[in-house]
């Protein structure tokens, strides 16, 4: 064989789950194969493969796969930034709250 095969996963919306090399791929049953190539870009694939990593910071997917290219999410396709939970310091607070509610009987 020369070189690597690079594999995809996908969900049920076509977003790019996982990349994978044939590498570290004994059986790629259930993947999907998008190129072949040598070098660290197709040998460790998991991290060189895509310019991106498969989720932004939000846990929303960069990447899905049509028409059979993997192709990037823009912004305003992907889902609404999800709301900032409650800060380290306000949880603290409640916390620190709720014990002495519990300690002082009240």
């Amino acid at each position: 064989m020369e070189g690597y095969k690079v594999y995809i996963k996908t969900d049920e919306n076509s977003n790019v789950t996982a990349v994978n090399s044939s590498a570290f791929l004994p059986d790629a049953t259930g993947w999907i194969e998008i190129d072949q190539g040598t070098g660290d870009r197709y040998h460790h694939a998991q991290g060189n493969y895509l310019d991106k990593p498969i989720t932004d910071e939000y846990g929303r997917h960069n990447y899905r796969y049509t028409n059979g290219q993997v192709v990037e999410i823009s912004e305003s396709e992907k889902p609404p930034v999800p709301a900032p939970g409650p800060s380290m310091m306000e949880r603290l607070e409640a916390l620190e709250a709720a014990m002495l509610e519990v300690v002082l009987g009240g």
